[in-house]
């Protein structure tokens, strides 16, 4: 068992790792930033930023469905029962393109009603470089700062999510629709020397699709029905946001789990971005640990001694 620094130091702030949480608001002044506020626990992580903090394993979470213990696959909300006969949890759900809704074999319709069949936003941002992307239209900026996105654009609205789905299917020919987080934590964030690109690239993709209706998927051969392509809107006008994280951008490229009895992380939190909280021993993914119970402790040195008799665990 890795031992606690606890015994020595006292903790100043204490929660619950599923206690994280992410707002987005823009900017007061500049109305093309938004800011991502980060609490845990229901403080800012300003006030955990630069702490020395442990993260402590502690139980496995029940079910969300069924509320059992069992064992799950890591970082899911679901037993592996459950896991296998909800509708949220299929590959559509991943791929919405291959979206089965509109034939009736949905195996909970009425979830599908409320989680697919709303308007779509497909958008363009900028993570570990450019990437294609769909969500809800109620969510837009929250996605995009979900991703840790540098910078987005917002490019068109669908009905559903399956016509976002094809659209996305056709749009990634072209862009990736996939995040390499190891760039995300390790690379620098110039916004400005990306948004003349990212500009051009968005004008790329609608005059690529401006035949959409004609494009299929690599593995459906689906295309958009007449409904669907009436109801599509391109934005008249592309609008980059930035978007704004708390602390230090960078650290090293390595995950940290805690996802295990007797697991115990340890290091200085610097910063987050995305679902990342960002040590400068590595990153803690939050998402990979949504079926564990994870305790976070920020901790004050006690005295300048124990500081140093603790120098080389925490750094």
């Amino acid at each position: 068992m890795v031992n606690s620094l606890a015994n020595d130091i006292h903790p100043v702030l204490r929660a619950n790792l599923a206690a994280f949480e992410l707002n987005v608001k823009a900017d007061r002044t500049q109305a093309h930033l938004l800011q991502c506020d980060y609490q845990l626990g229901g403080i800012p992580l300003d006030q955990w930023i630069s702490r020395p903090v442990e993260l402590t394993w502690r139980s496995t979470l029940p079910c969300a469905e069924c509320g059992s213990t069992v064992p799950r696959p890591a970082g899911k909300d679901y037993c592996f029962a459950c896991h296998s006969r909800l509708a949220r949890c299929d590959l559509c759900v991943l791929s919405p393109d291959r979206c089965h809704f509109h034939e009736g074999t949905c195996r909970e319709p009425e979830w599908g009603a409320e989680f697919c069949m709303q308007p779509h936003k497909v958008y363009l941002s900028w993570t570990s470089g450019p990437k294609v992307g769909i969500t809800r239209a109620d969510r837009l900026w929250r996605r995009w700062a979900d991703q840790g996105a540098v910078c987005a654009i917002e490019l068109a609205q669908v009905p559903t999510r399956r016509a976002a789905g094809v659209v996305e299917a056709a749009l990634k020919h072209f862009v990736a629709d996939r995040t390499d987080w190891r760039r995300l934590v390790t690379q620098p964030r110039q916004v400005e020397e990306v948004r003349p690109s990212m500009l051009a690239l968005a004008q790329r993709l609608r005059s690529q699709c401006d035949e959409l209706g004609s494009l299929s998927t690599d593995h459906l051969h689906t295309r958009l029905d007449l409904s669907e392509r009436a109801a599509m809107s391109w934005v008249d006008h592309f609008e980059l946001r930035t978007l704004v994280y708390p602390g230090q951008s960078r650290t090293v490229a390595k995950r940290l789990q805690c996802q295990s009895e007797n697991a115990l992380v340890q290091g200085r939190l610097i910063g987050a971005v995305g679902h990342f909280l960002l040590l400068d021993t590595g990153v803690v993914d939050v998402w990979s640990h949504a079926s564990e119970q994870v305790e976070v402790t920020a901790l004050d040195v006690d005295t300048n001694q124990t500081q140093d008799s603790h120098q080389g665990s925490l750094f």
